[in-house]
């Protein structure tokens, strides 16, 4: 398996969390992250996994850390 194949255990989840959270809807977190709501509603399924950039958008319109997103527990 290439790494890039290997999904982040948890991340959907603590996306959908940290959205409803904030009180927004996919369409209004896809309109601030600069993406299209199919792709939201993917990363919130597990389907798809934000690039790195776009994962610096969400941590950045949530207030968290990318290691929180990640899972990383130091």
């Amino acid at each position: 398996m290439a790494v890039k194949d290997i999904m982040v255990d948890g991340l959907s989840d603590r996306i959908r969390e940290q959205r409803r959270k904030l009180g927004i809807t996919q369409s209004e977190m896809a309109k601030r992250i600069g993406g299209g709501t199919r792709t939201v509603n993917d990363y919130e399924r597990g389907v798809r996994q934000p690039s790195y950039a776009r994962l610096l958008a969400i941590a950045t319109l949530f207030n968290v850390s990318t290691d929180y997103l990640l899972g990383v527990k130091k």
